[in-house]
């Protein structure tokens, strides 16, 4: 399972060039980091951004949107989803904790 993605592929969600997706990430619109000289992001980050600018997408490189919960509710989301064997990524988001996951 893929851990980090490149720009070109935020860029193809996103529909902008990767060379815009370099400039978010140097300015912190989207955390990446630079491994071996070229910049990565984590899954974490992907699925923030997809949360927050493509909130129709339901499904993404095998992860699948579960829904918007509130704080208090997400915990237990997550850990309904992980007893099933499922990987969970939160994400927060100012209306809520977007739930990602995938396996099983």
């Amino acid at each position: 399972m893929r851990k980090f993605y490149t720009p070109q592929d935020l860029a193809r969600i996103a529909g902008v060039d990767p060379n815009t997706v370099r400039r978010w990430i140097k300015s912190g619109i989207v955390r990446g980091q630079k491994v071996g000289g070229r910049y990565r992001i984590p899954a974490s980050e992907m699925l923030r951004f997809i949360s927050e600018h493509e909130p129709d997408t339901l499904a993404w490189d095998g992860w699948v949107y579960e829904g918007l919960a509130q704080p208090h509710e997400a915990d237990a989301i997550a850990a309904a989803l992980r007893e099933e064997g499922r990987e969970v990524i939160q994400v927060e988001l100012p209306e809520g904790v977007a739930i990602w996951s995938r396996g099983r």
